[in-house]
């Protein structure tokens, strides 16, 4: 269900929104116009799961590598965002989907982002806290999908 922001919504809130509803679409160039080109980078939260920040090429391999590699669908479910200050936002989402290999996938965030200035702003600081006991146990499943998969071959 694609997200749309009030009539009055901010131009930062705009773009995220323009941002949200590429990648539950699964458009990955138009997500990643929205990221800015010298200043992007994104975290994986909490900070104790040891992921480095990733630049937006290292972003635009790790999306491919991991939501595009697992999904053919994905719906991102907005329920709440929060302006703070003149270049942020915090954001309440989930996300839906089947992986490919028949597992579901219900994950919640926040994500914390900045922005650069303007009528036209982009990502410049993308943070997102997941569900990370639930993403740990859907890739232990994936793990025995693909090794009863290897086996069966």
């Amino acid at each position: 269900m694609p997200y749309h922001p009030p009539a009055d919504a901010s131009p930062k809130v705009k773009a995220f929104a323009a941002y949200v509803n590429a990648l539950s679409a699964l458009d990955l160039p138009t997500a990643l116009s929205y990221c800015d080109d010298q200043t992007f980078e994104m975290q994986l939260l909490p900070l104790a799961l040891g992921r480095p920040a990733l630049n937006k090429g290292q972003y635009e391999e790790f999306m491919k590598t991991t939501v595009l590699a697992t999904f053919e669908t994905l719906e991102i479910t907005v329920f709440s965002v929060l302006e703070s200050g003149d270049d942020a936002i915090t954001v309440h989402a989930k996300s839906d989907s089947v992986s490919k290999l028949g597992t579901p996938w219900h994950n919640e965030y926040i994500f914390i982002i900045h922005f650069t200035p303007g009528e036209n702003p982009k990502m410049t600081k993308y943070q997102e806290f997941m569900h990370t006991a639930f993403v740990a146990a859907f890739r232990a499943e994936e793990m025995k999908k693909k090794e009863a998969l290897a086996g069966a071959a």
